[in-house]
């Protein structure tokens, strides 16, 4: 399980629950703010591995590492509704396997770590303004 605490907005608590395949929201008192499943279908692993926060003021992305499926997910976070995603299994540029890790600078740019034989880091940019 994977908790991230975005104090930079809010003070909420994301945690990724891999295996449930969900994304839970929490205030800081421990609170149950909202939960996101996200490719329900996934068995074995899970789909929910690891989050990060985009690093606009208002933080409206999220993203979600999603290593059985090898893909990130994008969400808006102020509701949690998907709106994209990126990435499918292999070996080449923009390709992912079991996408483990994962980190944004201050410029929006994420780096997606990769675990099992693909050990590798992969950096994605943001092109006009949205994810």
């Amino acid at each position: 399980m994977e908790i991230r605490k975005d104090e930079r907005t809010d003070g909420l608590i994301y945690v990724a629950d891999r295996r449930g395949n969900r994304i839970q929201v929490f205030q800081q008192s421990g609170e149950f703010v909202m939960e996101k499943i996200v490719a329900p279908r996934t068995l074995s692993s899970g789909s929910a591995f690891v989050i990060a926060l985009s690093p606009d003021a208002e933080q409206e992305w999220l993203y979600l590492a999603d290593g059985t499926n090898h893909k990130v997910w994008i969400l808006h976070r102020a509701d949690m509704e998907i709106v994209g995603e990126f990435g499918r299994g292999g070996r080449q540029v923009g390709q992912m396997l079991r996408s483990h890790g994962m980190g944004i600078d201050s410029h929006g740019n994420l780096y997606v770590g990769e675990a099992s034989t693909g050990r590798r880091v992969q950096k994605f940019t943001v092109s006009g303004g949205t994810p």
